[in-house]
């Protein structure tokens, strides 16, 4: 080989193991920095949830038994209902029909989207709670409900709702609807659950929940993160909401992840909410 081109060999070879050592692998696909969005406390009377800018309390009862929350153009609504439903109306009676619990469901459905129930359909249980898609007005969306006995009205039962509503075939408003109200606390009774941390790469989970303490709000978010979106948080304990399918990066540079740009820099982010 000629002598010259030895040498430029020898050299380039020289710099790529300087860029190398000092920078890092300069072949390597830098880390996808996912475009995550803030979500912050919103909080009203006995409830509190976590929204991303703009969204704002509509409705909440003293009681901590209803709470909603939406965008500011009212295009994704949010919302939570953890009540008691008197054996005299789950029976019916006094002229009125029986409403059980999906029937109870699809009229407060009526009331968070202002319209008529134009379908539903009940998909498969996820977990403790009964999946029905409904579409409604302007509305598409789900509902997660869980029924269940109470001891003092056996004619009676307990039911809580999470409702996530947004434009009709926009996944991704309904989606980021439902992490909204995933994320919603009221004084209802929560449901003590099982969950699997690895769904979605556990963002639709808590910190409470990954030290083995799960309850309805993990298996809530669990659902709606693979519906498409999902929570994590950075060292500062800041929430973000990442697309758990476009945001994904398997070559950061700490290892696969979300990463989102702080400070100027790549930091990767920890699944699930702080």
């Amino acid at each position: 080989m000629n002598k010259w081109i030895l040498a430029a060999v020898t050299a380039a070879l020289v710099i790529i193991a300087a860029v190398w050592f000092f920078i890092g692998n300069p072949f390597a696909p830098e880390a996808k920095i996912a475009e995550v969005e803030a979500i912050n406390p919103l909080n009203q009377d006995h409830c509190h949830t976590l929204a991303p800018d703009g969204w704002l309390v509509q409705d909440s009862n003293a009681g901590g038994t209803i709470f909603t929350a939406s965008s500011i153009d009212h295009t994704m609504v949010a919302g939570y209902v953890g009540l008691k439903v008197p054996g005299a109306v789950a029976q019916g009676g006094n002229g009125q029909p029986p409403s059980p619990p999906a029937t109870f469901v699809k009229q407060m459905a009526q009331v968070f989207t202002g319209a008529p129930i134009e379908s539903t359909l009940d998909a498969p249980k996820f977990g403790a709670y009964q999946v029905m898609t409904v579409t409604s007005g302007q509305y598409g969306g789900y509902i997660l409900y869980h029924a269940f006995a109470v001891t003092t009205d056996p004619k009676g039962y307990g039911l809580i709702m999470r409702i996530a509503l947004g434009p009709k075939d926009d996944k991704h408003a309904i989606a980021a609807a439902g992490s909204v109200a995933a994320a919603t606390r009221c004084d209802a009774v929560a449901i003590p659950q099982k969950v699997d941390l690895g769904l979605a790469h556990g963002t639709g989970t808590t910190g409470a929940c990954r030290e083995g303490h799960c309850d309805d709000v993990d298996l809530a978010g669990s659902y709606n993160a693979q519906f498409g979106i999902g929570w994590a948080h950075d060292s500062n304990g800041q929430n973000y909401n990442v697309d758990v399918m476009g945001d994904f990066s398997e070559s950061g540079p700490d290892g696969p992840g979300y990463y989102a740009e702080i400070d100027g820099e790549p930091q990767r982010l920890e699944p699930g909410l702080q």
